[in-house]
């Protein structure tokens, strides 16, 4: 005659055994997503930021309709000057002029902000002509003599953060 009393061992160590890989599982599962968040929040390198803006941005883009697109070399214009390489037009005083240009052109980003300023080169400018962008944009100036002209600013967003809008 069985005994009511005493616990079933068989069942209880099926049921641990159960709980034990319900565990398990959730431990998987959590540290697969803290591996994912590392990987989603890394830095990303600029040839990395360059492939996934080429890949998110260029790929996609499709010629509408093959009449309409060009196809094969792009003829030479006809009766204009066609300069191949536009540091030609930076050595011509009257395109300097045109365009504005200035004495020179200034890229500040974070990573310049980081670094000390050469105090030995009698070039670099008074540091409180320049303001300092957030590590999330860059600023382009133009640079004449000994005043410095805020052209654009550039906020980027780094692949990970960048979203499909909703077609």
């Amino acid at each position: 005659m069985p005994n009511n009393d005493l616990p079933d061992y068989k069942a209880l160590f099926h049921k641990a055994e159960e709980e034990r890989k319900q565990e398990a599982e959730l431990r998987r599962q959590a540290e697969d997503r803290e591996r994912q968040e590392r990987a989603r929040n890394q830095p990303t390198t600029f040839r990395e930021f360059i492939k996934a803006c080429h890949d998110l941005l260029s790929r996609p883009l499709e010629a509408g309709t093959l009449s309409c697109s060009t196809r094969g070399k792009i003829p030479v214009p006809k009766g204009k000057y066609c300069p191949t390489r536009l540091s030609e037009l930076c050595k011509i005083l009257s395109a300097q002029e045109k365009f504005q240009l200035g004495n020179d052109v200034i890229f500040d980003n974070h990573s310049n902000a980081l670094e000390e300023p050469d105090e030995n080169n009698p070039e670099v400018l008074d540091e409180t002509s320049t303001m300092h962008p957030r590590s999330d944009q860059f600023c382009i100036y133009q640079v004449d003599d000994t005043t410095n002209t805020l052209l654009t600013t550039v906020k980027y967003k780094p692949p990970h953060k960048c979203y499909e809008p909703a077609a």
